[in-house]
């Protein structure tokens, strides 16, 4: 309680300073169930997700730590639904930093990266906003009944749903428009030979392995 108020407003710089005077441990486990509002939240995704991220190497375990900050995300969404907190602010600011994450994606993936990777990646974001479109809280009340407050939680959940759709929406097409240009590209001479069975690992948080056929 005596650190919660100075938390909030610490730059990443001095979090971190305080987590190796205090010792990480705590702190790092306290974080990780903080959601927007919570005074560790600052902690948990401006100071611990980016010290974590620093420590991925590889391209394709980049891009599974994006999709998961996108499940981490949606995850505090419905934790904020499900207490009735889902606000216009903190709603606003978990879809700019899902939308950041998705970008964010976007980058790991360069150079270009293998059609089946770069398939499989947009093909378990899709998996995962469909997933917690599906999992969300039923709406409070009728837009039309109950008191402005419900009235409110229920307009905030719709404008999440709609977000969430639109963006496994477009994860969805970005696949199917990556392999028609990679088909195209073959049935020119340009592609490169892909016969036979590909498999590709990309899995996050028990989401099914993605697997093609040429």
């Amino acid at each position: 309680k005596v650190l919660s108020v100075p938390l909030i407003r610490m730059p990443a710089l001095a979090l971190s300073a305080l987590i190796i005077v205090l010792g990480s441990g705590a702190l790092a486990y306290a974080s990780e169930s903080a959601i927007p509002g919570d005074p560790l939240y600052a902690l948990k995704v401006d100071v611990m997700e980016p010290l974590r991220e620093r420590m991925i190497r590889t391209p394709q375990k980049q891009a599974v730590w994006q999709i998961r900050k996108v499940e981490r995300r949606l995850r505090e969404a419905q934790q904020l639904a499900g207490r009735g907190k889902l606000t216009a602010k903190n709603r606003a600011e978990l879809e700019r930093r899902i939308s950041l994450q998705v970008v964010t994606l976007q980058d790991t993936l360069l150079p270009p990266p293998s059609v089946e990777t770069h398939v499989a990646a947009q093909e378990v974001l899709a998996t995962t906003f469909e997933k917690y479109e599906e999992s969300f809280p039923p709406a409070v009340v009728p837009v039309t009944f109950g008191e402005p407050e419900d009235r409110a939680k229920k307009s905030e959940e719709d404008h999440l749903r709609q977000f969430v759709r639109e963006r496994g929406n477009a994860a969805r097409s970005e696949a199917k428009f990556i392999l028609r240009k990679a088909k195209e590209s073959d049935a020119s001479g340009e592609g490169a030979d892909t016969s036979g069975e590909i498999r590709v690992g990309i899995t996050v948080s028990g989401s099914a392995k993605v697997r093609f056929r040429s």
